[in-house]
């Protein structure tokens, strides 16, 4: 492959961990955790806005502007959410510029998630952050399946319910050896979905691949990103070499 084709293939995400990315954490202090506990009430009657706290609460965290594309959200809905501390902003800075994220506040998480671990986002590092950002793109491109966010163990980052069924979904910026040791020791039989920056990252997974019969497909930022995006899938070429090939269109 070369010329254009070749530029594409190894062409640089915008949500590579490649770039120079800085966490920006908002932290709730114990005094202040106390004093939102003492007079916390769960204000939403929308099903919009409880729909999101549920699908943050499977996953961890959203990109603002998913927020409003994905769940329909206004820009006036969200800062009465934050205000009633519903959900709590942060950023994430790629080249000076500050792009902000939601995570669960304590008001809605007290009511979603019993056992809420206050500031469970300062675990999370670059990659989390970006893995579910590529989650809630592949969301955004399987809802009008009637997909629904899930929450996952790990290594999954989530999951999608499909026609009662679930799909795990694993994202990650290029290192796959958690999931390398799930499939070791772990027989998979449910289905997933790998997101990745490039394909060739998957690599390592090859001799998984060949061995087990797993109901796994895979797509890549680029296509992600892409108006028409395309899944991959791995099996066999015209030379008898198992490897990831796109899927046909239509």
């Amino acid at each position: 492959m070369t010329g254009r084709a070749e530029q594409m293939q190894h062409a640089v995400s915008p949500f590579s961990n490649q770039h120079k990315w800085e966490l920006k954490w908002r932290r709730i202090p114990s005094r202040e955790l106390s004093k939102l506990r003492s007079g916390m009430v769960f204000d939403t009657n929308s099903r919009k806005e409880r729909k999101s706290l549920e699908a943050i609460a499977s996953v961890g965290l959203i990109e603002g502007n998913q927020l409003q594309q994905i769940f329909k959200l206004k820009k006036p809905q969200i800062r009465r959410m934050e205000s009633f501390n519903l959900i709590m902003r942060h950023f994430i800075r790629k080249n000076g510029q500050d792009i902000p994220f939601y995570t669960l506040g304590p008001t809605s998480a007290e009511k979603i998630v019993p056992g809420f671990v206050p500031n469970y986002w300062v675990e999370y590092q670059i990659e989390d952050v970006l893995n579910r950002f590529m989650f809630f793109r592949l969301f955004d491109l399987l809802k009008h399946q009637n997909a629904n966010v899930a929450t996952a163990p790990k290594p999954f980052t989530g999951a999608l319910e499909l026609n009662g069924n679930l799909l795990y979904v694993y994202c990650t910026r290029g290192d796959t050896k958690d999931l390398q040791m799930l499939l070791k020791w772990k027989p998979f039989t449910d289905r997933m979905i790998i997101v990745t920056e490039h394909i060739q990252y998957l690599k390592p997974l090859d001799i998984f691949l060949q061995d087990q019969k797993l109901k796994i497909r895979a797509i890549t930022d680029e296509q992600l990103i892409r108006d028409h995006s395309q899944f991959y899938t791995f099996r066999e070429n015209e030379d008898k070499v198992f490897k990831w090939m796109l899927e046909s269109k239509g």
